[in-house]
């Protein structure tokens, strides 16, 4: 400015150095403040989300009802807290009465058409037991949250004496920790082995004044039944000692009366057992009304089954006592191998660098790099050049003042740029990237490894690591990036005579270098689980199955033995031949392996010893993927995806709207549209069907979709195998029995004394018209079985 106005006075490098100075005092803080505006707004928005979510009216409480009834002791709050031991007795306390419900209409969703229940009424006195029986849908999972007090009532008043309620679930869930932690709690308290004990040998109960069972049995075998029914529920079972109300609810309808013709029906045999203990029984119709509402001794004989009549108990899991004392006292705690994973981590290596430099491409590292070095030298020799104007005097202002503009333009642009190649190439693709090689790893991973790791570990490593991949870890790069190179341009500075700011530099460096570090954590991570996660695809596999394999179904087991990674056997020398077609039952007690035979033929665990081959293939020549792909698998647990009913019933996009209507509508849910409850297990029937008919062509009505293809059934109860062609019997990992059903029940074998326990429930008749219908040769006369309803 001064050469400009003809002054003949010169700047100094110190002037000049001390203008730039003042400049960079008041920019500095400015650039600050701009870069935590974006970070102030974002937070902002938390806090206002925070804050509407704490100020969101709370739930109302379903059991108030419309006519705003108080439900007596239901309100949990420091004002009303010892209410209960003032407040005046009503009617129903007097005479007991623990659950009252009162014309009670129930929505599953606030638009949803039909409704749930329509018109409930009935009372539970204190400590007694109410068996819930109804068809798959009609409401008893809705009538067990309502109770509760999770759903809401459309009209009608629900009143509960107590707000000590338990819930227990179909679907069982349990603490990632050892079992009797989860049976226990995670306080360090001391245990009462006494009653501990006597939990552990009736089911693990806690002590509620209401306990809401819902269809807890299903899963379990008749044996295993009867015990937990004696030991739980009867007049010498702990609720009975306890006095606790107990609502249970169970899949197995009352049959009408209409329908009651001894000839061609069978007892059910469980119903019978509990209708035995329970005080009180309600029976729903498929449209959520009360069809039936009696004692438990007056509904037994309406427990029966019509001749044919299909279901899909096959659930298996738990164990059995012998086993428990080992699993409950076993030292693998899955939050201590997480600490040691946790300090593992924090070994530094020079390979996670490699690791990341070859996850972002060489290319985008040298163009990192070099937009980093040529912003550091934008940067840094404006000062240098400085330093030569001054030299100057006042002589060539226009040149030393356009290259000295032209540096600054050149370091804006190239800070663009820089900003560029970081969050709008590098970080994407490595995120993309990384994200890949995660779910490549967790897919290709076996069953074994997520039944031994910690789910939340799986989880952190695509939610808050992959946030750091996308937020922290560029930040942080870019930082190291321009101060390392900002260090190598101090050398320049050190030459002109500025050495004063190397330490400076130096200093933000090694900031800089540390957050990285911090944020390279995740590479690491990363890394290690993509190296350490196992993988169940081998080489060698056929990646695709053979065209149209299984073609005939033909299923030889030689030898099979399986053991777990813990070294617990399973299975011992299991050897069957399936015939293509053929129907095959299997059936034991729970914990005998049967649904480790299933998981064997679907490769999600591979045999110690022993083969399967299925149509002349051997299973483990072709990739685990390929063989899901050509078998079709109905879970016992259902699982729906995020998404449309199209979508769930067809994942693969190869069936029309036409062929996923017609499979709905076979297994009785398209008027149902929106599943609720146990329809979802209907929806994975469907599902099964059209894979089915994508593969085969056009099905038949449900009982008829699968007919020519052989079929391998688990199953707990044996009136859904006893029609099969021939049934397998597992006894703790062996094969202890395989014959025909006639077969079976003609000799004193395991299978027949399971039959035998349904004789001591009652006379029944165990599908008599089948055994009619069999072939003279092979027909059996069982004379403790021929008894009528």
């Amino acid at each position: 400015m001064r050469s400009k106005h003809g002054s003949e006075a010169t700047t100094n490098y110190g002037e000049s150095i001390t203008a730039l100075s003042i400049i960079t005092l008041v920019t500095t803080p400015a650039e600050k403040l701009l870069a935590v505006l974006p970070q102030l707004a974002a937070a902002t928005s938390c806090f206002q989300r925070i804050h509407e979510y704490i100020t969101s009216d709370p739930v109302k409480d379903g059991r108030l009802g419309h006519n705003k009834a108080l439900m007596l002791n239901s309100a949990i709050s420091p004002a009303n807290a010892d209410e209960k031991e003032f407040a005046p007795r009503t009617d129903d306390e007097e005479q007991g009465v623990a659950i009252k419900l009162d014309n009670v209409t129930v929505l599953p969703s606030p638009k949803a058409i039909p409704v749930a229940l329509k018109n409930v009424s009935f009372k539970v006195t204190r400590g007694n037991l109410l068996a819930v029986t109804g068809s798959v849908g009609s409401g008893k999972t809705t009538l067990l949250k309502t109770i509760l007090g999770e759903l809401g009532c459309q009209s009608g008043t629900v009143c509960v004496q107590s707000k000590r309620i338990s819930l227990y679930s179909q679907d069982p869930w349990l603490l990632n920790t050892k079992i009797k932690k989860s049976i226990t709690g995670l306080a360090n308290h001391q245990v009462y082995e006494k009653w501990y004990e006597a939990v552990i040998r009736s089911c693990c109960l806690d002590r509620q004044d209401i306990a809401l069972l819902d269809d807890i049995l299903s899963a379990l075998d008749m044996q295993t039944r009867e015990m937990i029914i004696a030991r739980l529920l009867s007049d010498d079972g702990i609720f009975r000692q306890l006095g606790t109300t107990v609502v249970l609810t169970t899949h197995n309808p009352l049959l009408p009366t209409s329908m009651l013709c001894p000839r061609f029906l069978t007892l059910d045999i469980f119903l019978a057992q509990l209708l035995k203990v329970a005080d009180s029984v309600i029976s729903l119709s498929a449209d959520g009304q009360v069809e039936l509402q009696t004692t438990g001794r007056d509904a037994i004989p309406y427990a029966a089954i019509p001749h044919g009549r299909e279901d899909t108990d096959a659930r298996e899991g738990g164990l059995n006592e012998k086993t428990w004392d080992k699993a409950a006292d076993s030292s693998d705690d899955p939050v201590n191998e997480v600490k040691d994973e946790d300090r593992a981590r924090q070994i530094g290596d020079l390979s996670v660098y490699y690791y990341y430099a070859r996850i972002v491409g060489p290319f985008l590292c040298t163009m990192f790099l070099l937009a980093h070095a040529f912003l550091a030298f934008a940067e840094n020799f404006p000062r240098v050049w400085l330093s030569k104007w001054t030299e100057a005097g006042g002589g060539q202002l226009s040149l030393y003042l356009s290259v000295y503009i032209t540096l600054a333009l050149a370091a804006s642009m190239l800070v663009l740029g820089c900003i560029w190649i970081i969050f709008l190439e590098l970080m994407p693709k490595s995120a993309i990237r990384l994200h890949w090689r995660l779910l490549n790893a967790v897919i290709r991973a076996p069953l074994s490894f997520f039944s031994t790791t910690d789910s939340g570990m799986t989880l952190n490593r695509f939610s808050q690591d992959m946030t750091l991949v996308d937020l922290a870890l560029p930040i942080s790069l870019m930082s190291l990036g321009q101060s390392f190179f900002e260090c190598i341009a101090t050398v320049g500075l050190i030459a002109t005579g500025s050495a004063y700011m190397a330490l400076a530099l130096l200093s933000l460096f090694i900031t800089s270098w540390t957050t990285f570090e911090t944020s390279l954590g995740v590479i690491a991570r990363v890394k290690s689980f993509v190296e350490t996660t196992p993988s169940e695809f081998r080489d060698g596999e056929i990646p695709e199955s053979p065209v149209s394999w299984p073609e005939e179904g033909a299923i030889h087991i030689q030898g099979l033995s399986l053991s777990y990674p813990n070294g617990t056997p399973v299975l011992h020398d299991i050897s069957i031949c399936i015939e293509p077609g053929e129907r095959i039952g299997i059936c034991g007690r729970t914990g005998s392996g049967k649904s480790s035979l299933i998981l064997s033929l679907l490769r999600l665990i591979n045999p110690s010893h022993g083969s399967i081959t299925i149509d002349g293939i051997n299973i483990e020549s072709i990739s685990p993927s390929a063989i899901r792909e050509a078998l079709i698998t109905v879970p016992q647990d259902p699982f729906t995806f995020l998404g449309t009913m199209r979508y769930n019933a067809d994942i693969m996009g190869a069936s029309n709207d036409e062929e996923i209507i017609s499979a709905l509508k076979q297994v009785g849910i398209w008027e149902a549209i929106e599943s609720r409850g146990g329809e979802q297990h209907l929806f994975c029937l469907a599902r099964a069907i059209l894979k089915k008919r994508t593969r085969q062509g056009e099905c038949q009505v449900l009982k008829d979709a699968f007919e020519g293809c052989t079929v391998v059934s688990v199953a707990h109860r044996l009136d859904t195998i006893i029609n099969f062609d021939r049934i397998a019997v597992l006894d703790a990992g062996h094969l202890v029995e395989f014959d025909t059903p006639q077969r079976h029940l003609a000799k004193d074998g395991l299978f027949c004394r399971m039959a035998s326990a349904f004789k001591e429930q009652g006379p029944i008749q165990l599908y008599w018209g089948y055994l009619c219908k069999a072939k003279q040769s092979l027909y059996v006369s069982v004379p403790d079985f021929s008894g009528q309803i």
